[in-house]
């Protein structure tokens, strides 16, 4: 797992899950992706609601997280706020 693209209070939740636990993420990419990257994050039943996506809600689990987290055009992760302790 690429931890420098993960956030702080992410990184912390993870470490305390298995890899198959789903959780709710932003993901955000560096640039316009092309055909194949869509299709990669197909794979992940990531879908796309806008023709130039940069950031992505998306519920995942943690292995996912980590082969993405090793993709160039994959910047940064975020835990979703609901998933967040209160």
């Amino acid at each position: 797992m690429d931890y420098s693209k993960i956030d702080a209070q992410l990184a912390a939740y993870l470490k305390g899950t298995s890899g198959a636990e789903a959780i709710s993420v932003f993901i955000y990419t560096n640039k316009k992706l092309d055909e194949l990257e869509k299709k990669y994050l197909e794979k992940y039943r990531i879908s796309f609601t806008n023709e130039v996506p940069l950031v992505f809600s998306a519920t995942v689990s943690t292995s996912a997280i980590d082969e993405l987290s090793h993709q160039t055009w994959i910047k940064y992760f975020k835990m979703s706020t609901k998933m967040q302790p209160k």
